[in-house]
């Protein structure tokens, strides 16, 4: 543990020496995508976590590969999604925030499976995330509650018969923790029957907070609004544990019904499935005095979960410590399935994890970039936007001022200390960083354009449209 806070990553077990055996052609029957939306990874127990939020995805990481270093691209929904679908970073595809559709034009995944014969359904637990998922032959549109898309999906697959299929679950839950309507068993399974006073100061330890100090004032940087308008800030410790007692509820909620969704369609089943869990993106919840998600790119907003299991056993269980990240989901597919896609530029964009996947070591480092949602939702302030670059030790983030900030990730994993002008990485990093802004813009979908009028109720309910 550093001065500064935790290693999440210091809990995990090494890698499991097991070989994969990952059949060439068509390696398995069908492939499920599960996204768990606002999820930031350290409040997984296979990141770490102490309490017990996801014990389905802990199972499948456990039998399967889990990625220690994820990152999302974006810290927000639709976009997040959409270079899931993709393999281009949003500047590329042209989906910036939510309510903008995805072209026809821009192939993604379902289109890419379809072309090899699987039927594609997308189950979506927003409403405004049907836009960007045209190539899918089935797409729920009422954004219903997760066990009725769990029921849905289930429905469809068994409709299905004996035909290949890509599944896209989408599930909210996570999200709503501001607005809660948390089952009694969830809150009870992660926080217990006596409550949850005393965690605090692990929390602290985990958040980047202050510790309790007896007597004193509470003292935390705490801001956002609740969706509709009003501030949803900490006043005391109570609040604080008692929003996180709702997130980690809805996170236990949210991964029992994704359980739910695998012991129906593999229960029995000798057909060999794929299963890829993940998170569009993390959440702030107090970090860094921010309680959201779409403002900010710290490794809350954009450090996710991310396991592939084969139900066929194909996947040996395995940690990985390479950095990794949502671009790479279309490269790996397509390397898996032989689908039609190629990556505009083999640097600047994903790469197959196939070889992670067989458990080989030759994967060079490389740098990740990300991006705030643009700032006319932005909560950031001025016109400009925020981009950020990192590889395993350090990240510079680029604020929409220009201004910058570098952290050493390696002693500072929290992102709470910046170093200096004189750093010798900070140049490299900006390097890195400006070369990539000048190739994306030349590939750029073109000016932002304005939420889908469709999704506008439900943007607005959700507080993300006036």
């Amino acid at each position: 543990m550093s001065a500064c806070g935790p290693d999440p990553y210091a809990t995990l077990p090494s890698a499991h020496p097991a070989a994969s055996t990952i059949a060439p052609g068509q390696p398995y029957d069908h492939v499920v995508l599960v996204t768990l939306d606002t999820l930031r990874a350290d409040h997984l127990p296979s990141y770490g976590y102490t309490r017990d939020t996801a014990p389905f995805f802990a199972k499948l990481a456990s039998e399967g590969v889990l990625f220690e270093h994820a990152l999302a691209s974006v810290s927000h929904t639709a976009p997040s999604h959409a270079t899931m679908l993709t393999g281009l970073p949003p500047r590329v595809h042209g989906v910036r925030r939510n309510g903008n559709k995805l072209a026809p034009s821009v192939l993604s995944l379902p289109d890419l499976f379809a072309a090899k014969g699987f039927a594609g359904a997308a189950f979506l637990g927003a409403q405004f995330l049907s836009g960007i998922a045209h190539g899918f032959e089935h797409v729920s549109r009422k954004a219903p509650q997760s066990p009725e898309l769990v029921d849905q999906a289930i429905s469809w697959v068994r409709g299905r018969g004996e035909q290949p299929y890509f599944l896209w679950l989408h599930l909210y839950d996570p999200h709503r923790w501001k607005r809660p309507k948390v089952p009694a068993w969830a809150r009870e399974a992660v926080v217990g029957k006596e409550g949850s006073a005393a965690f605090y100061d692990e929390l602290a330890r985990l958040h980047g907070f202050p510790a309790s100090a007896g007597g004193e004032p509470f003292a935390l940087p705490w801001s956002g609004a609740d969706g509709r308008g009003a501030t949803h800030a900490a006043r005391s410790r109570e609040d604080v544990l008692e929003f996180v007692d709702d997130y980690d509820a809805l996170i236990r909620f949210a991964d029992s019904e994704a359980q739910r969704l695998y012991e129906a369609l593999e229960k029995g089943s000798t057909r060999r499935g794929l299963w890829i869990v993940t998170c569009d993106h993390g959440e702030g919840l107090g970090s860094h005095g921010y309680e959201g998600h779409g403002g900010r790119i710290y490794n809350e907003q954009l450090h996710v979960g991310l396991v592939f299991h084969a139900t066929d056993g194909s996947l040996a269980p395995r940690m990985v410590s390479e950095i990794v990240g949502h671009v790479d989901l279309v490269p790996t597919l397509t390397e898996l399935f032989g689908l039609e896609w190629r990556a505009p530029n083999a640097e600047f964009f994903g790469r197959s994890l196939v070889p992670l996947l067989r458990g080989e070591d030759d994967f060079p480092a490389r740098f990740f970039f990300a991006e705030q949602r643009r700032a006319e939702d932005a909560e950031a302030g001025d016109g400009g936007e925020m981009v950020a670059i990192q590889d395993a030790r350090h990240k510079l983030i680029r604020g929409p001022d220009g201004s910058e900030e570098l952290f050493a990730l390696g002693e500072d994993p929290l992102e709470l200390h910046g170093l200096g002008d004189e750093d010798a990485r900070r140049a490299e990093l900006r390097a890195a960083l400006e070369a990539r802004l000048q190739f994306y813009s030349g590939l750029s979908s073109g000016e932002l354009e304005a939420p889908a009028p469709e999704f506008l109720d439900e943007l607005q309910d959700l507080g993300y449209a006036k």
